[in-house]
């Protein structure tokens, strides 16, 4: 790349390199989670994709963490996305399974 690139396209081409290998590590760290998770949790799954099977995997992974009791901004920090974006998923979460207000996702998702 040195030798057939300026400096410019070399730097622009370091950083999508960066972010490239940052996005991969976040999948395996997020592989592993899911991994441990279901060593841990071996039904919850099964449970519920079978009551909910209208869940994207994005709102299964953020189930997931709820499980185990994350907040908002522990989950936002793990999966690197903004706080807001969680909010959004767990009030799309809530409105798919039908859940009513007064009772919590976590309390829910540890009745399964």
């Amino acid at each position: 790349v040195k030798k057939y690139c300026n400096d410019s396209v070399r730097n622009s081409f370091s950083k999508y390199l960066e972010e490239f290998k940052l996005r991969l590590k976040l999948k395996f760290t997020i592989m592993s989670f899911k991994e441990r998770f279901n060593h841990t949790n071996p039904k919850f799954l099964e449970n519920l994709l079978s009551k909910h099977p209208f869940l994207t995997q994005t709102e299964i992974t953020i189930c997931m963490f709820l499980k185990l009791n994350y907040s908002s901004t522990d989950i936002s920090k793990n999966l690197s996305v903004s706080k807001a974006s969680v909010d959004s998923y767990r009030y799309n979460i809530r409105k798919k399974i039908g859940l009513e207000k007064k009772m919590s996702l976590v309390s829910y998702f540890n009745t399964i």
